[in-house]
């Protein structure tokens, strides 16, 4: 392996600031290494100088990586493990994803870098759904020219998101909330015991709250809103006088045309899927 090689990958990651550390194959070797990840080039070389085997790097992600990286909060999409359909089916509910740094990964995945927006956000297997992991506060993803430890394919930015063609855009607001509705449970007055059922928002609750009814509508066709409702024509059919209504306040729809549909925000996401109206 040629470890000048791998440094060189590593110094240009850390040159945008972010905080990196030595790996061999996607595990970290060194000892604190969320403590010790640095973007200072000198100290990069210094923990390089410790682990002459590496395969590659690590960028280091949460609020705080390192001894002085960027806040960065990545996305990682597994295809193996139906990861392309999951973000795929994410972006239609919630919202495309912005233009943003993304690496292609050795093994066929993918890395889609953000802001860390601080506070908390979990970083976990899945957390998403099926194939859709989050990299946060003391983990890390493998960057760009590091070497898979099974394909023995280069990690690679994807061409057109580079960090010379694009910056690393902020966590959009819809998906933040998605996020921490879906990841960061709300808290409680009192610990639960093992006699006491769980009464928190259920995860269809939750997807509600990240995709407020109003905002669905408004992807879908021209809206005008009221204090308490909005209406327009209806999506769904030939409609020639606005006779589809919504109340937010109760999250809820409904189509007084032909249609003479309704339901809520999820009723209506599939509709609207079905229909090819997004």
């Amino acid at each position: 392996m040629d470890i000048d090689n791998i440094l060189l990958h590593a110094l240009a990651a850390a040159a945008h600031g972010w905080a990196v550390a030595p790996a061999i194959g996607k595990h970290p070797p060194l000892d604190r290494w969320q403590e010790r990840g640095t973007a200072d080039p000198e100290g990069v070389r210094a923990l390089f100088n410790e682990v002459p085997r590496a395969t590659g790097y690590g960028v280091l992600t949460g609020a705080k990586p390192g001894v002085d990286g960027k806040p960065l909060f990545v996305i990682d999409v597994d295809p193996r493990h139906g990861g392309d359909d999951t973000l795929a089916a994410l972006e239609d509910s919630i919202s495309a994803l912005p233009d943003t740094v993304r690496v292609l990964t050795g093994g066929g995945g993918l890395h889609v870098y953000f802001e860390h927006p601080g506070g908390r956000i979990p970083g976990k297997a899945d957390a998403l759904g099926s194939g859709v992991d989050t990299r946060s506060d003391a983990q890390q993803v493998i960057g760009s020219g590091s070497i898979h430890p099974d394909t023995g394919r280069r990690y690679e930015f994807e061409a057109g998101y580079e960090p010379k063609s694009v910056d690393v855009a902020p966590l959009p607001e819809a998906w933040l909330t998605f996020i921490r509705a879906t990841l960061v449970p709300a808290p409680t007055a009192a610990p639960k015991t093992a006699h006491t059922a769980y009464t928190g928002p259920s995860l269809v609750d939750r997807i509600k709250a990240a995709l407020p009814i109003e905002v669905m509508a408004d992807r879908i066709t021209v809206m005008a809103w009221g204090s308490s409702r909005g209406s327009g024509l209806c999506p769904f059919h030939n409609d020639t006088s606005p006779s589809f209504v919504v109340w937010p306040g109760e999250g809820k729809w409904k189509c007084f045309g032909a249609c003479d549909d309704s339901g809520d925000v999820i009723d209506l996401w599939r509709l609207a899927k079905a229909q090819g109206a997004i």
